[in-house]
């Protein structure tokens, strides 16, 4: 269920917000004023990401890598890597929570600013989620 007023029923404006609870996936279309394409949000209905929907923003980001690879310039070699390490601990019998919560915030840090920010901002949100 989704509401776009208050709690006291108005209109929305300033400062109004938008409640989603229980399972919930779809297209992010704007967030925080800036148009974005081909970024999804999943998660559980409890806000942790299960490894299918990790691997789903995992190919989804290696598809904005390919896409923007000009743009990227030197960065793309570095972000392929962290993207490689990610889909290794995934498929890995014994995953260590300590290397994924790195290779998030190395992510995190290292999309900052450029053309696959959204994208890799949702993926190391997402790998965030599946350690919750």
């Amino acid at each position: 269920m989704a509401s776009n007023t208050d709690s006291g029923g108005e209109s929305p404006g300033i400062g109004s917000h938008v409640t989603v609870k229980g399972g919930n996936s779809g297209s992010i279309q704007s967030i925080a004023g800036h148009d974005i394409s081909n970024v999804s949000q999943v998660t559980g209905a409890h806000g942790a990401a299960e490894t299918p929907d990790v691997q789903t923003l995992l190919a989804s980001f290696r598809e904005e890598l390919d896409r923007n690879e000009a743009k990227l310039q030197d960065d793309v070699d570095m972000l392929r890597t962290i993207a490689n390490r990610v889909d290794a601990q995934l498929a890995a019998n014994e995953r260590t929570p300590s290397a994924l919560r790195r290779m998030a915030a190395t992510l995190a840090a290292a999309v900052t600013g450029t053309v696959v920010q959204d994208a890799g901002d949702a993926l190391s949100q997402a790998i965030g989620n599946l350690l919750n």
